[in-house]
């Protein structure tokens, strides 16, 4: 059984997530190659690129620098010129014509939908999925709504940009997505119920919209520890990200600083961010900050997870992040918003809290909730951990979509 992964990178949120299910597949004993078209450092992932030409790149980059004039950064719309920037067909057919289960992530400027769908053309007994680690194959172009519902009506009259041309284009960009997942006769895998409700909303109609559970390692996320603490592991820490929600996190932890009862414990609160982050002089003048090393693998990140008695999560629209499924793996309640995992996993006031849009008060409140009046000992975290593992393995493995299809 031959299997195809195509990423633009396997590195990064769904890169890293990509080269995972790579690697899984491998581990299941199915011949599996990833086509990237930027790889990490000692890599085993095949990479390939066109042939360097100045003027299309130096093109390439002008386009990406005009957009940003005219459609809101948030929405993230890189993929509105990448039909000009395809590798060229004949590297496509040599390296799918013998796959047989194809499996497309976040693709950028060097394929599109539209070019796999006229590759495979020739090739209709091919499995093909496309998984859903964001939004991008459903809309006309941008990875995350952040509650725009316009996907779900064919991005008819997108409310993100200023002028009548870039509509047309995210329209087309949407309509183009439509054809070419009906000639692929695409489904989709989602790893949450909160990602495949946005898949059955969406007007690009895939053949079926499936779950599958992430392969997270349940044996190396666990708890390790017992005794609870006022430490918060930090979600958000890249402040030019807007939709991991940085400014909000500062929100969040301005207004906790000032709601801590006097009378409750005076021990102060730290927070576990990553080495290199910077963090305001406003949050440090009021928190213990210590910072931990890039974890080198999973053992090393889940030590750092176990440092903590909180996770919080900040962003502002998210598939999951990984890192809720992570931590609760590690034992640590979550408060977040109702987006991704914590949507579908988090029990509110039982294994953690969610909290409305941008509601900065029910953050705080429920950062306050757990620090002062939770006991996060071993008994919870147990729970917890297993709360997280049922969910997952509630899930269909990502590996049978490769057996139960041919």
């Amino acid at each position: 059984m031959k299997v195809a992964h195509i990423s633009t990178y396997d590195y990064g949120g769904a890169g890293s997530a990509a080269l995972l299910l790579d690697q899984y597949c491998k581990s299941q004993g199915f011949d599996s190659t990833l086509y990237v078209k930027e790889v990490a450092r000692e890599s085993t992932s095949v990479r390939l690129t066109r042939r360097w030409n100045w003027g299309a790149d130096f093109a390439r980059k002008c386009l990406a620098k005009l957009t940003r004039l005219f459609v809101d950064k948030n929405f993230l719309f890189y993929g509105l010129f990448d039909r000009y920037f395809e590798l060229p067909d004949e590297v496509w057919i040599d390296k799918l014509k013998d796959k047989d289960v194809i499996f497309i992530y976040w693709i950028s400027t060097f394929t599109t939908l539209t070019q796999l769908a006229r590759v495979l053309s020739s090739f209709p007994t091919k499995v093909v999925y496309v998984v859903n680690f964001d939004m991008a194959h459903m809309t006309g172009g941008c990875h995350y709504s952040f509650g725009c519902a316009q996907f779900s009506t064919g991005c008819q009259s997108c409310p993100n940009v200023f002028l009548p041309v870039f509509r047309h284009l995210i329209q087309r960009g949407n309509m183009d997505k439509t054809i070419a997942v009906s000639s692929l006769k695409a489904r989709t895998l989602s790893f949450t119920p909160f990602v495949q409700a946005q898949a059955n909303q969406s007007s690009v109609k895939f053949i079926a919209n499936y779950l599958f559970n992430l392969p997270v390692s349940i044996s190396e996320f666990r708890p390790v520890v017992s005794a609870h603490n006022r430490t918060i592991f930090i979600g958000a820490y890249a402040p030019e990200d807007k939709r991991k929600g940085f400014d909000l996190l500062c929100r969040v932890l301005l207004s906790v600083s000032e709601s801590q009862d006097d009378d409750t414990d005076n021990m102060p609160i730290t927070l576990l961010f990553p080495l290199g982050t910077h963090v305001p002089s406003y949050i440090t003048d009021r928190y213990l900050i210590e910072f931990y090393p890039y974890a080198k693998n999973n053992v090393d990140l889940n030590a750092v997870y176990n440092r903590a008695s909180l996770f919080l999560n900040t962003s502002l629209d998210d598939s999951g992040p990984v890192m809720v499924l992570q931590a609760m793996l590690a034992g640590l309640p979550v408060v977040s918003h109702r987006i991704g995992y914590a949507a579908d996993m988090v029990r509110d006031d039982e294994n953690g809290i969610l909290v409305d849009y941008l509601d900065v008060d029910g953050f705080a409140d429920g950062v306050l909730r757990i620090l002062a009046k939770w006991n996060v000992n071993s008994e919870l975290r147990k729970r917890i951990h297993n709360d997280a593992c049922a969910f997952s393995s509630s899930l269909p493995k990502f590996s049978d979509y490769i057996i139960d299809e041919q």
